[in-house]
């Protein structure tokens, strides 16, 4: 009788350790897309806007929190499938062949395409031009239907490497997310970069959880549809994106 008491009293400690245990929401992202995403050196925390956002629907969902698990743009959907973690959030544009890949919520933002150009740059144009963009993106499909006949498509690993390829004079043109490049202008570089284009197709932007999660991701759709009825996403979106796309 001793040995089974002792043994529910452990049980009971485990479980009660485990209980204790913070409910984190592990997400995949790519931390390296200012203002949606990014990693701060000097506090070894991440932020954006992707960020908060998802940390704000994690708590609406009755998590403690979020854990993060940066992973380059192109295997952020692999490792959704592998199990690496419950949701990813990065920017990630719908498209008919994501959508073959995993679910996704309903829109939390739009986006467009743009090109910029960094002022005075000395680069080739023309025919010449050379055009850079991020791996395994949108953008870099957009630059080869767009520039190939132009001249040489780079890619890039993020989109501060973009940017310093047209500081440096080897490319003339990058493509990118329209609210990245606003954000970009007005609080990094200044008036060293210009949008020089504009595609008009808005495309929408989501969170995506691994196929068949219909539970994970009905509460997401849920807390989102919540938090975007707030005055917190109305500030938030002002934060990092200003008042308009």
């Amino acid at each position: 009788m001793k040995k089974f008491f002792a043994a529910a009293a452990a049980a009971l400690m485990i479980f009660a350790a485990c209980g204790a245990e913070a409910a984190l929401l592990r997400v995949g992202t790519d931390a390296d897309f200012q203002p949606y995403e990014y990693y701060q050196k000097e506090s070894g925390t991440y932020t954006g806007f992707d960020v908060e956002l998802i940390t704000a629907l994690a708590r609406l969902m009755g998590y403690d929190g979020v854990e993060f698990v940066t992973v380059p743009f192109g295997e952020i959907l692999d490792g959704l499938n592998e199990g690496r973690y419950d949701a990813a959030i990065a920017a990630i544009i719908v498209t008919a062949e994501r959508r073959r890949a995993a679910d996704f919520t309903l829109p939390y933002a739009e986006d467009r395409t743009v090109t910029l150009a960094a002022t005075g740059s000395a680069a080739p144009v023309g025919k010449n031009m050379k055009t850079v963009a991020e791996k395994d993106t949108v953008h870099m499909t957009f630059a080869r239907q767009n520039y190939a006949k132009q001249g040489e498509i780079i890619g890039a690993d993020g989109v501060e490497q973009a940017v310093e390829m047209l500081f440096a004079g080897k490319a003339g043109r990058a493509v990118t997310s329209k609210l990245s490049a606003g954000y970009l202008i007005a609080n990094v570089y200044g008036g060293r970069l210009v949008i020089t284009s504009e595609d008009v197709a808005a495309k929408p932007l989501a969170i995506a959880v691994r196929k068949g999660n219909s539970e994970l991701l009905d509460k997401l759709n849920e807390a989102l549809a919540r938090y975007k009825n707030s005055s917190d996403y109305e500030r938030l979106y002002r934060t990092y994106f200003g008042t308009g796309e």
